[in-house]
């Protein structure tokens, strides 16, 4: 069985995408790390929300309010701009944001990349290391029309199917 904790992906906002196994780097050709990093980065840019939509290419519709068993939330549409959005400034996505706590709890996302879906995630495991807010999550497999606003329910009705866990383990923060 391979020990994934020794091989490491790093993305770098300016020196790209890399990989490491026992701690020696791994040639990986260009096609390929285009393919790594954008995976990597969209899978890093669920742990870091909220912080990402303050990003220039954000564009958020704060919805209706609705009760989940005794929290308040706040719903919250985000899309993308196509110049500033990045490679999938397509998708869409619905938050349930904690309004007392302000926390993400529940998110649901349209995606087009790999033939599209949809997806509901809910969060789990939420730690903070330097100031930064992680969150892991359950990920949940959704029929492909579904309306992003009605997963919630179908959630709550348990007429959704655990797909996978999505964990962040090891973290690291490396500061310049």
């Amino acid at each position: 069985m391979e020990d994934f904790n020794k091989k490491i992906d790093f993305l770098h906002s300016k020196n790209g995408f890399r990989r490491t196994f026992n701690d020696k780097p791994i040639a990986i050709p260009y096609s390929l790390a285009f393919i790594y990093k954008e995976a990597l980065n969209s899978v890093l840019y669920f742990f870091i929300l909220p912080y990402v939509l303050k990003d220039k290419g954000a564009i958020k519709t704060l919805k209706d309010i609705e009760k989940i068993k005794v929290v308040i939330y706040q719903k919250m549409e985000v899309n993308f701009t196509e110049k500033d959005g990045g490679v999938d400034f397509q998708d869409n996505f619905l938050y349930w944001i904690n309004k007392k706590r302000k926390t993400l709890d529940y998110l649901a996302y349209l995606y087009h990349t790999n033939k599209g879906g949809v997806c509901f995630r809910v969060a789990i495991s939420r730690r903070t290391m330097d100031g930064v807010v992680f969150q892991d999550y359950e990920n949940y497999s959704v029929p492909k029309n579904t309306p992003l606003d009605e997963l919630y329910k179908l959630y709550k009705k348990g007429e959704l199917e655990l797909f996978s866990m999505i964990e962040s383990n090891s973290i690291r923060i490396l500061k310049p």
